[in-house]
């Protein structure tokens, strides 16, 4: 039976984290992005009970958040998969190492977690990412040349300065935060919707 069970293993996972049986899993084949990517992270509920909260963090070693998603109510032997959009300017740690946690609540608001350390391959052929740094200045100021002459006035060029053309990080930075800035709307009104029902249940919740 040991044999069987280390020869055919049922699935390849880079890493899994189990809390009693709230399972998070993710594939070794994900890379670190250079403008904004989608990685899947596969839950499953193997408690035998309902789960008031399943969900997960995943965080640079000085707490700097990449990405986190959790769903309230998940029925026993419930799987699913959580896609998450990531961009270039959350991979503050480079390939890794980075903490992902998983957080198991049930219906008594007891609250148990488990963390393990991350990592993430490099795009092939893909450079290390560059330190940008911006330093405020003012604008040079206008080229004027004057020609002294017996004419009544003096000549006198101007050079005007060309207006800068925008950065295309600040361009893309621009672009994720309105796109984070909606996916975390969307959750917040996914998690008001899922709270109400949850409290509409018979006897309520504690702290409903």
């Amino acid at each position: 039976m040991l044999i069987s069970l280390v020869v055919f293993p049922n699935k390849a996972f880079a890493g899994e984290l189990n809390v009693l049986g709230g399972k998070l899993t993710w594939s070794d084949r994900m890379y670190v992005s250079d403008t904004c990517s989608r990685y899947d992270f596969e839950y499953e509920n193997e408690t035998g009970v309902e789960l008031l909260q399943l969900g997960f963090e995943l965080n640079d070693p000085f707490g700097r958040n990449l990405t986190s998603w959790s769903e309230i109510g998940i029925k026993p032997n419930k799987s699913g998969t959580w896609n998450r959009q990531i961009c270039s300017s959350a991979f503050t740690n480079g390939t890794g190492p980075y903490i992902i946690k998983l957080i198991v609540k049930d219906y008594a608001s007891t609250q148990r977690q488990a963390t393990k350390e991350i990592f993430f391959l490099p795009l092939p052929g893909a450079s290390p990412a560059p330190t940008v740094t911006v330093t405020a200045r003012p604008a040079p100021a206008p080229t004027v040349t004057i020609t002294a002459s017996p004419l009544p006035a003096p000549t006198v060029t101007v050079t005007a300065t060309p207006a800068p053309t925008i950065d295309p990080f600040f361009r893309n930075e621009s672009i994720r935060l309105q796109e984070e800035l909606s996916n975390i709307r969307t959750e917040f009104n996914n998690l008001k919707s899922k709270l109400k029902k949850i409290c509409r249940a018979k006897p309520k919740p504690k702290n409903c």
